[in-house]
């Protein structure tokens, strides 16, 4: 038989709990708000509680991971090694040939083939691919070539007819080919590598492959940190004047040269017949803009007079753009970090506009390069 005690007992058993219960809960919450280093505090009645410290925990430094061999300029795969990439295999075949047997190559290979430009050598690279997918459509494989310079060498740049054979970079699955690249680089350019790009598969990395045995390419990082943003063009009633250097949080730009009117239209139409001439009220200024890329993470930047150069009127508007060829080299190019380049563009305005200005639009992508800066149309000559 169960005994069940009358509900004045259980009240009365209740009220007695009630003061242990509160000194233990009192207990509790100073044990939890007790500094976690261990520190004095004062507790009831003017003693002293200690608390029990934790673990100190010990910060992970904040460096980044190494790079892999071969994801890298300043860490390429050696000379002679073949690069395995997702889809891709990729070799050089002997030794690379260059400057004045480069040429000779390519004369006997084109008669029409044109010798390189003042300060420029030729690069002749054997490459043999294959194309490791089993299944699917073709792919395209982007081969460039960088060195110390900083510039990005595109293949493609480079008109001249290679010898026999010519590589094939677009291939279906399973494919191959073995052939020859030509480039244009420096005259006396060092540390070349080549940047493998797989232009179908956009996630995957670009890696390096060396060229020649010495050192990789290296980066002004010291000077690059040096240099700071001014506010030289940053307002378009004060633009940039003719040679006066514009600098951003990543480029430094410089107009060096400028022609307008029937002078800089002359010009466009002997680098090409097939250029249209200027609409009736406006008139063409053709520039030789100097660039160069000061951002700090060794990857190639874009620059570009179809993306990142444009003019505006007096009153702001943006003027009319026409598809023109302009004189080599164009102002078209990747740049990493320290290269520079020097490149041609050009640009409509009207005619009795006094203030008409070229823009420079760092960046469109990176907040801080956001704003705008402005260049002056000098209309009196260079």
């Amino acid at each position: 038989m169960s005994t069940k005690l009358s509900p004045f007992l259980q009240w009365l058993a209740l009220l007695l709990l009630m003061p242990l219960l509160a000194v233990l809960a009192y207990g509790l919450v100073d044990l939890l708000i007790a500094p976690l280093d261990g520190t004095a505090v004062n507790g009831p009645g003017g003693g002293v509680n200690t608390a029990v410290p934790y673990p100190t925990v010990t910060p992970i430094p904040a460096t980044a991971t190494p790079l892999p061999v071969g994801y890298s300029r300043t860490n390429p795969h050696p000379v002679g090694s073949t690069v395995h990439m997702r889809d891709w295999e990729v070799a050089t075949v002997g030794n690379i040939i260059r400057g004045d047997e480069a040429w000779r190559i390519l004369q006997e290979a084109n008669y029409f083939n044109d010798p390189p430009p003042d300060g420029s050598e030729y690069l002749l690279v054997q490459f043999r691919l294959a194309h490791t997918r089993q299944t699917g459509e073709e792919q395209y494989l982007a081969l460039h070539v960088t060195g110390s310079q900083n510039v990005l060498h595109y293949s493609f740049d480079n008109g001249e007819v290679p010898p026999e054979s010519v590589l094939d970079t677009t291939l279906p699955a399973r494919g191959k080919s073995e052939g020859w690249e030509a480039y244009t680089i420096a005259a006396g350019e060092r540390n070349l590598v080549v940047m493998i790009e797989d232009l179908h598969n956009y996630d995957e990395m670009s890696q390096y492959l060396s060229l020649t045995d010495d050192l990789a390419p290296v980066i002004p990082y010291e000077k690059l940190r040096e240099i700071q943003p001014n506010d030289v063009g940053g307002d378009p009633a004060h633009p940039a004047a003719l040679g006066q250097t514009v600098l951003t949080n990543f480029w430094q730009v410089t107009v060096l040269e400028m022609t307008h009117g029937e002078a800089a239209w002359q010009q466009l139409l002997e680098t090409n017949r097939y250029n249209d001439p200027p609409p009736t009220g406006m008139e063409y200024v053709l520039c030789r803009v100097q660039v160069r890329y000061l951002g700090l993470v060794d990857e190639p930047a874009l620059v570009s007079r179809f993306s990142h150069f444009w003019a505006q009127s007096g009153q702001g508007e943006a003027t009319e753009r026409l598809p023109i060829v302009v004189p080599e080299p164009e102002l078209d190019i990747e740049l990493f970090p320290g290269g520079e380049f020097t490149g041609w563009l050009a640009f409509l305005v009207a005619v009795d506009d006094p203030t008409p200005l070229l823009v420079f639009e760092p960046d469109v992508v990176l907040p801080e390069e956001a704003a705008e800066r402005y260049f002056a149309v000098v209309r009196d000559g260079r």
